[in-house]
């Protein structure tokens, strides 16, 4: 982690400070909703649920033919979809005869960003961001906990680091809001669980999660 925060920082630093005839150089931030696609949002596999998505991007246009690069930070919080919640429920309150209190896991990402960009300007008062680059995603699952008569059973889960790649587009509809999608597909995560209750020994187990996730909403460039 403290190496991806290190070339992250690197890389931003030298795109403020490169300096072009042409360049142009400015941030935007942007908030969305945070829709987990595939393997991710599957009952069946990661049952991440729909959640919020903040984050910065430095944009920086290398020449007037529209091609550039950016550098961004995004963090990710997807709880655990209502339908996995409520089928984990059933199967817990009829396996051990009473009805327990949960709290579910929240799924936590943190991709670094960066990649190539390319400006369109219409001439018509609406401006297009198209971009792509690869990603270094770190993976924070809180814990799921059970709790039936004053006894705990806790399931602690590793944070997990994976590479992999996102892919946008932003409609500046004025000169400072721009719409904005994107699809970060940012890997099998490789997950190290440990699970504990009362009187039993722990139990340590393996599991993998392939995060990918889709965004919509909306950004503030500071021009």
């Amino acid at each position: 982690m403290k190496k991806l925060i290190y070339w992250s920082t690197v890389l931003v630093i030298a795109l403020l400070f490169t300096n072009g005839l042409s360049a142009q150089r400015w941030f935007d931030v942007h908030t969305n909703l945070s829709i987990p696609v595939g393997d991710f949002g599957d009952d069946d596999a990661g049952g991440a649920g729909i959640g919020a998505n903040g984050g910065l991007k430095l944009n920086y246009l290398i020449n007037e033919d529209g091609v550039g690069a950016f550098g961004a930070v995004d963090f990710f919080i997807n709880g655990t979809s209502r339908d996995v919640q409520e089928d984990l429920e059933d199967i817990f309150d009829e396996a051990f005869g009473v009805q327990a209190d949960y709290d579910f896991p929240e799924f936590r990402n943190i991709p670094f960003s960066a990649g190539l960009q390319f400006y369109i300007d219409t001439h018509e008062g609406v401006e297009i961001l198209l971009n792509g680059g690869l990603t270094a995603n770190y993976l924070s699952v809180s814990n799921f906990e059970i709790e039936i008569e004053g006894d705990v059973l806790e399931i602690r889960t590793e944070p997990a680091f994976h590479l992999g790649f996102k892919a946008g587009a932003e409609l500046l509809i004025a000169k400072n809001i721009s719409l904005q999608v994107g699809y970060f597909g940012l890997g099998v995560h490789e997950l190290n669980m440990t699970t504990s209750a009362p009187g039993i020994p722990d139990e340590q187990a393996e599991s993998d999660m392939k995060v990918s996730i889709l965004t919509v909403g909306f950004g503030y460039h500071f021009r």
